[in-house]
């Protein structure tokens, strides 16, 4: 993730250190998203809030890395990345 993608995601990582699962949420459309953006692609509004989302969901892929695939991961390996359909969305 670039330095911007990881700002935006801050308030994602900061909920999931606590044991919450957030996703960004349109203040105008209402339209929930991952990953976060600075604007949303359905309706181009700027305003967003996070919301928390159950974390139960379909597992649609999973991937273990036994290398970092950056170096801030490296000393986390082996770490499992999952791509997961949530029950409450997006």
């Amino acid at each position: 993730m670039t330095t911007s993608h990881i700002n935006v995601a801050a308030e994602h990582f900061a909920a999931a250190a606590d044991g919450r699962l957030v996703v960004q949420r349109c203040l105008e459309c209402t339209e929930l998203r991952w990953p976060p953006l600075n604007g949303c692609p359905e309706c181009l509004g700027r305003e967003t809030d996070w919301v928390e989302v159950t974390p139960r969901g379909t597992v649609w892929s999973y991937v273990v890395y036994h290398r970092g695939f950056s170096a801030a991961l490296a000393a986390e390996v082996p770490y499992t990345v999952l791509m997961v359909h949530l029950e409450d969305g997006p």
